[in-house]
């Protein structure tokens, strides 16, 4: 889960990885009683749709075989397990290797093909960065992008991936870049607007998240962003942020996203709860 904190005094957020799937959410209240601020009253977090794939592709891991230095058959190794394997791409081709457990001078790994092209290459990318693997997912984006270069879910990707390691720059580029290619990329918006609160530009990012929103109607991690963003002192847009929240809450639960349904219901209960103080 990726989390972005606010400080209340300069709206700067604090970003970090608890987990390889970052989707949502908002945290529980732990805030003091005498803040007045509704924004203060509870913790708020962005959520992020990035590199994990839907459908991650899972890869057959081929049988490498190695000639016996002191006999004349062929013998095959130990069973690969997934931390062995590394992959290659060479043009449109992406080869699944392993080192050699008796490197010669000539020959220091054994590689096979795993598969061709665009969507090949990219899902196995994903599968990679799902699977905690998150260097060699890195390292076939940026393949991707080197090979295929006016194809934006690389870009997009890549920069949800390292804003996942706080490199905010090269996040925001390479998003821009995915925009620029795919204009009406919804996922791609909402995390730019991350990248923004992250920057502490917060009108830029409720411009992408209200961008994401009027792409995909129904996507309800960037209506949540969109509804924490106008709670944010400054903003004067409770109404809208309710019914943000509200619409992402009922979309949340029609999707089976229970967990993030609840936290959405917790910080509309805060809202309602200080709406009445006032």
């Amino acid at each position: 889960m990726l989390q972005f904190f606010f400080n209340r005094s300069t709206l700067r957020p604090w970003l970090w990885l608890t987990q390889l799937y970052p989707i949502l959410i908002i945290m529980p209240p732990k805030t003091p009683k005498n803040i007045s601020s509704v924004s203060s009253l509870f913790t708020l977090s962005l959520s992020l749709v990035t590199t994990v794939s839907l459908f991650p592709l899972i890869i057959t891991q081929p049988v490498l075989a190695q000639r016996s230095e002191n006999s004349g058959s062929n013998t095959t190794q130990p069973p690969i397990t997934p931390d062995q394997i590394f992959y290659e791409v060479k043009g449109s081709e992406l080869k699944a290797c392993r080192k050699l457990a008796k490197p010669t001078k000539d020959k220091d790994k054994e590689c096979v093909e795993a598969g061709r092209g665009y969507t090949t290459i990219l899902r196995t990318a994903n599968s990679l960065y799902s699977d905690g693997n998150v260097a060699d997912a890195e390292t076939l984006y940026r393949k991707l992008i080197e090979r295929y270069p006016k194809e934006a879910e690389a870009y997009y990707k890549l920069g949800s991936l390292l804003l996942t390691q706080q490199k905010n720059s090269d996040a925001i580029d390479l998003l821009k870049k995915a925009i620029s290619l795919n204009a009406d990329h919804a996922k791609a918006h909402n995390d730019l607007g991350i990248a923004f609160a992250n920057n502490g530009e917060m009108d830029g990012a409720i411009a992408e998240w209200r961008t994401a929103v009027k792409i995909n109607p129904d996507f309800p991690d960037a209506l949540t962003n969109l509804g924490l963003g106008l709670l944010q002192p400054g903003q004067n847009k409770k109404d809208e942020a309710i019914a943000n929240l509200k619409k992402a809450k009922e979309l949340f639960i029609k999707q089976g996203r229970n967990q993030q349904a609840d936290r959405v219901e917790q910080v509309l209960q805060e809202v309602s709860k200080e709406s009445s103080k006032s």
